[in-house]
């Protein structure tokens, strides 16, 4: 038996089927089905995090699956041009209801498009069916680009509340052409994360970055790269002297154990940077006054720090200067403090 043959018997019998009405509440309750549980989807997915939530995730995205077979189905039944219309209007009706429903009636949309050329390709309603195809064809509606999109109004609020919001550091390293550097920003756009801070040396950039916390996570696993918790410490080069000789000095700041502030980049840049000489003298004097000379000034005794300069680095709280995420350097002229 040859092709033309089947799809002629099979043509017969199709047409002798008894013609079905499409169901309206079938569809409208299968697409209502469909689009909770892709909001329920994006839901669980948002706070994915722990093995609960993974549990909770699994459960449904399987129920999720259900239903768009069960909408595969209904789409499989169609068999006339004005069945196939009939759909179509549906599921443009139900797309107009908002975003959540616009992207559940683009998967339905797919399938209908797909159940549509397979009768075309069949040979079996060509005719007929030519300018319905072209139509499908036509049609578009919106998909989410983001998981938030899908969410209610008290699902996004839970979202902010229940997912982590972490911070870490992540190093890239790249050739010329920076293919590496421009994937891993687009990631960050794409995954909503801050750029808080970055610092290039040679091939090798360091990204300062907060975001959600399974993100973050994913992204250390996947590229050289810790956790931030408060804990960034600073590095710093103190130099002093002229033409007859310098005098440098490194020290290293961490964070206090009761001020979780003083392990931030905010910190560093406000209190270190802008006077790491007063807080030398209020930390470290014996260390400090190595850089300089005591004089007498106005009947007070001042440590003179002559040509005073700041060459400063802020790292994750194991790393090194070629971890920096931060650098400055400063010249602050003569500086005085008082002596002890």
């Amino acid at each position: 038996m040859n092709k033309r043959m089947c799809v002629l018997i099979l043509g017969i019998l199709i047409c002798g089927l008894p013609a079905m009405a499409l169901d309206g509440a079938a569809w409208q309750g299968s697409l209502d089905e469909l689009a909770d549980g892709i909001s329920q989807t994006a839901y669980t997915l948002s706070e994915k995090a722990g093995t609960a939530e993974r549990a909770a995730y699994d459960t449904v995205a399987d129920r999720t699956d259900r239903n768009q077979r069960r909408l595969a189905e209904l789409i499989g039944a169609l068999e006339t041009p004005e069945d196939l219309r009939a759909a179509l209007e549906e599921i443009r009706g139900f797309g107009a209801k908002g975003p959540l429903q616009s992207h559940t009636s683009g998967v339905a949309l797919k399938m209908l498009k797909d159940r549509a050329n397979f009768l075309q390709q069949g040979d079996l309603i060509s005719e007929d069916l030519q300018p319905l195809s072209q139509e499908l064809t036509n049609t578009e509606v919106n998909r989410a680009s983001r998981p938030e999109q899908l969410l209610d109004r008290r699902q996004r609020a839970l979202v902010m509340v229940q997912v982590p919001v972490a911070e870490a550091v992540i190093s890239i390293t790249d050739n010329g052409e920076q293919r590496r550097l421009e994937a891993f920003k687009a990631m960050l756009k794409r995954h909503e994360c801050r750029l808080l801070s970055e610092r290039t040396v040679d091939k090798r950039t360091n990204f300062y970055i907060s975001g959600k916390k399974f993100v973050l996570e994913a992204m250390i696993r996947h590229y050289q790269g810790s956790e931030v918790t408060s804990n960034l410490k600073a590095i710093m080069t103190l130099t002093t002297g002229g033409f007859w000789g310098k005098t440098t000095i490194d020290v290293t700041v961490a964070p206090k154990p009761n001020a979780t502030e003083t392990g931030s980049l905010d910190w560093y840049r406000a209190i270190l940077e802008k006077d790491p000489w007063k807080w030398m003298a209020e930390n470290d004097y014996g260390k400090l006054s190595t850089l300089g000379k005591i004089e007498n000034v106005a009947g007070e005794n001042k440590l003179r720090l002559k040509n005073a300069k700041l060459q400063i680095w802020v790292v994750p709280a194991n790393g090194t200067v070629a971890d920096a995420i931060y650098y400055n350097e400063a010249d602050f002229g003569d500086v005085y403090v008082a002596a002890r």
